[in-house]
């Protein structure tokens, strides 16, 4: 239940927000923005690296969580780094404009709120409450919803 109302809650977040971007800046604003959240999407992916599977278990066997911390720790440095990264590589992209790199250096931000939640659902995963990560991510919607509503 709590997975339906989370994708739920973002997936109307999203397509509202999309909206009011899509009303004030029109296609060509509405495709920058697309596009730069979706190269962002790219640094959400090399900060999670899938490791959460990976240190789950060794956890669960040895009940060290100390483990996770030194993920969670890794993970934070990681994004600092990606964020770096992200913001280079985004001034030599051929097919950029300013409003792009703009976009890119506000939203490179959500890369280390994206690595806190990764770890967090380690966390999570590991307590058997996931419904808290899903609780988390559904205020996240609202909360965005409710920022583009009151910047629009």
């Amino acid at each position: 239940m709590w997975q339906i109302v989370s994708k739920f809650a973002t997936a109307f977040s999203t397509f509202v927000i999309l909206g009011f971007i899509s009303h004030v800046y029109g296609e060509g604003g509405t495709g920058v923005f697309t596009l730069a959240f979706t190269y962002l999407g790219f640094f959400y992916l090399a900060v999670d690296l899938g490791l959460n599977a990976y240190f789950l278990p060794k956890i669960n066997e040895n009940d060290n969580e100390d483990a996770a911390n030194s993920l969670f720790n890794a993970r934070l440095m990681w994004s600092l780094v990606l964020i770096v990264f992200a913001n280079l590589l985004a001034l030599f992209l051929p097919f950029v404009d300013n409003n792009f790199r703009l976009l890119v250096l506000i939203g490179s931000i959500t890369i280390t709120t994206n690595s806190i939640l990764s770890s967090c659902n380690l966390i999570f995963q590991y307590n058997l409450k996931y419904e808290y990560s899903l609780a988390g991510v559904t205020l996240g919607a609202i909360f965005n919803l409710v920022i583009i509503t009151f910047l629009s």
